[in-house]
């Protein structure tokens, strides 16, 4: 009975060899939940975000592209002096266009916080409103623009045409800065949406519509103040 028992009690030699030890279960590879290995999925990870980062900048990759190009374009089509007004009114417009309050930004971060709740109701008077103050803001900074004009076209002693003209230049700089606070509102709530490849795609047709526009216009032989 007892060579019975002995037969039939496995000794620790023999419970491991039917079981895997503990060093050749921690040798092997785990599997995440997906089923693939941990380090592919890293590899995909760094590929996508590498090409969400080229896909975003691409807006200001052709934007510069275009302005490049449009360079000689415009000194051929406008002269130096009514080039150098074009420039001295963007730059206005760029300055005045750093003041957007962050709206931008609050826009984004409210249309984002809004995506993992039941209730948008909220969000949306939010995003309402700030579609006024984007419009507001782009308005007074218009109005602020085309009213230095005058003094501002005074200062930089133009030619006779060019003081003529420069006004007007300016009345055109305003009008696209409000252009460019419209722009920023859509660009924002596409953000904080996370639709990313939808924002950089109204980016970039913007920045070409700016760019044919202006071709055409100087190839019809239209100047700034016509």
């Amino acid at each position: 009975m007892n060579e019975e028992q002995e037969g039939l009690t496995l000794s620790p030699e023999g419970r491991s060899g039917s079981e895997p030890s503990a060093d050749v279960r921690s040798g092997a590879e785990e599997l995440p939940p997906s089923g693939l290995p941990a380090n592919l999925i890293d590899v995909d990870e760094r590929v996508r975000l590498m090409f969400d980062g080229v896909f975003n900048s691409s807006s200001l990759l052709v934007s510069g592209l275009i302005g490049f190009f449009l360079v000689p374009i415009m000194l051929r089509g406008l002269g130096l002096e009514s080039y150098g007004i074009w420039i001295a009114a963007l730059s206005l417009v760029g300055i005045i266009g750093l003041f957007d309050f962050g709206l931008g930004l609050t826009v984004i971060r409210e249309v984002a916080a809004s995506l993992d709740k039941a209730s948008k109701s909220e969000t949306a008077k939010f995003v309402r409103a700030a579609r006024i103050a984007f419009f507001l803001v782009g308005l007074v900074g218009a109005v602020l623009i085309a009213t230095l004009g005058l003094p501002l076209s005074h200062g930089l002693r133009l030619s006779v045409t060019g003081q003529k003209m420069a006004p007007a230049v300016f009345v055109l700089a305003g009008i696209a800065l409000l252009a460019d606070r419209l722009l920023a509102f859509a660009t924002s709530v596409l953000c904080g949406l996370r639709r990313f490849d939808l924002r950089n795609s109204l980016a970039i047709f913007a920045a070409l519509g700016r760019g044919v526009g202006l071709v055409v216009l100087l190839k019809l032989g239209a100047s700034l103040i016509g």
